[in-house]
């Protein structure tokens, strides 16, 4: 066995259970001299085996041994890290790297653990495994530091940015179908790494509520009365000498009534503001679920109760700032405070329901 495994490895013979990939980063300069000691210490540990490893998880294949996750393969090294020195000025360096994996016994790669076990951090930006069987070129965009492991309690995992064909297919429709008229403008995020996702999430989330919630809630409280946000006027200026501009000398009141909206009119219009401004008594907050059941996944449940926890304290902080004397546009003459960004996360039972000008919802339909 011994000598058959050497013999394929002098021939060739067992390429196929193996993976050639590229890593693209960016090491600090040998300038830094903020972290000359660290890149001595990196050169030494490289020399005795401790540098940048990898290793690939499955997509396709899952251990049960390891609660049902994708398979693990071996950890490989980035090659010439020792004989690579870093470069005067900021720039890319390319390393690379080799995977002991057979897809017929591993599956087809879907994410990369990366371990940094230097003493500095460095940029990481993308690897590229080339010639996967049956998938040609597979990219793990980053764009992430990596720090020595010592910093995390975590492993860093990055998915490969075709992987989800679910997750492309939405964001295909999102560009494409959802707002066609731009889908070829240069700034839409290419969908290829989690930050990209991560901030196409906030962004989807933040017009749903916070935004909605600043411009919606206070349409009836701040515009039911006309005189406060009078509508688009029906008739221009009048000009001196016209029926118009006399009516405006004799009787300015009646002048400016035939000039807003009429009476039907308004009431429609206000009636739709109070409608929209209102909020149902089954209304789920932000920071809010239905059930407590709503995952299973333990992790999800911590980070969530973390932020609806953030939320009621922000609720405070609200209260705190309308008290505020100085803060003149929340505590002015009309003793009306500002509080259509109070979260209202901490009502479970519903009670500020219908016109409370508060309240940031978890979603919306319109």
């Amino acid at each position: 066995m011994i000598l058959g495994g050497l013999i394929d490895g002098l021939t060739g013979a067992n390429k196929s259970a193996r993976l050639k990939g590229t890593v693209v980063l960016m090491r600090k300069n040998v300038l830094d001299l903020t972290d000359f000691g660290a890149t001595i210490m990196d050169g030494i540990g490289d020399f005795f085996g401790k540098g940048v490893t990898c290793q690939l998880i499955s997509s396709t294949l899952i251990d049960h041994d390891n609660g049902g996750r994708g398979k693990v393969g071996a950890e490989a090294e980035l090659e010439q890290w020792v004989t690579s020195l870093p470069s005067l000025t900021t720039g890319e360096s390319k390393f690379g790297l080799t995977f002991d994996w057979e897809v017929e016994k591993l599956g087809v790669p879907g994410a990369i653990i990366v371990n940094n076990h230097h003493s500095s951090e460095f940029l990481l930006k993308t690897v590229t495994l080339h010639d996967v069987p049956g998938r040609g070129n597979l990219s793990f965009v980053a764009n992430s530091w990596i720090y020595p492991v010592g910093s995390y309690t975590y492993s860093r995992v990055f998915f490969a940015n075709d992987g989800d064909v679910e997750l492309q297919a939405w964001w295909k429709e999102a560009r494409e179908v959802g707002h066609g008229d731009l889908k070829d403008a240069p700034w839409w995020p290419r969908m290829q790494a989690v930050g990209e996702l991560a901030k196409a999430c906030t962004t989807i989330i933040w017009i749903g509520s916070a935004l909605h919630a600043a411009v919606n809630f206070g349409q009836y409280p701040y515009a039911g009365f006309l005189p406060n946000r009078p509508t688009v006027s029906r008739r221009r200026m009048p000009e001196p000498g016209t029926d118009e501009y006399a009516e405006l000398e004799r009787d300015p009141e009646r002048a400016f009534i035939h000039t807003i909206t009429s009476q039907i009119q308004t009431i429609i219009g206000i009636s739709l503001l109070e409608v929209l401004s209102k909020h149902s008594s089954d209304e789920l907050y932000l920071g809010q679920r239905d059930t407590p059941e709503w995952t299973s996944d333990p992790k999800a449940l911590e980070v969530f109760k973390r932020f609806s926890e953030r939320l009621v304290e922000i609720e405070s902080k609200v209260v705190g700032m309308n008290h505020d004397p100085e803060l003149k546009n929340r505590n002015g003459p009309a003793k009306f405070p500002y509080m259509l960004l109070y979260p209202n996360t901490s009502d479970h039972k519903g009670a500020a329901a219908g016109l409370t000008a508060k309240g940031i919802p978890n979603s919306i339909s319109i």
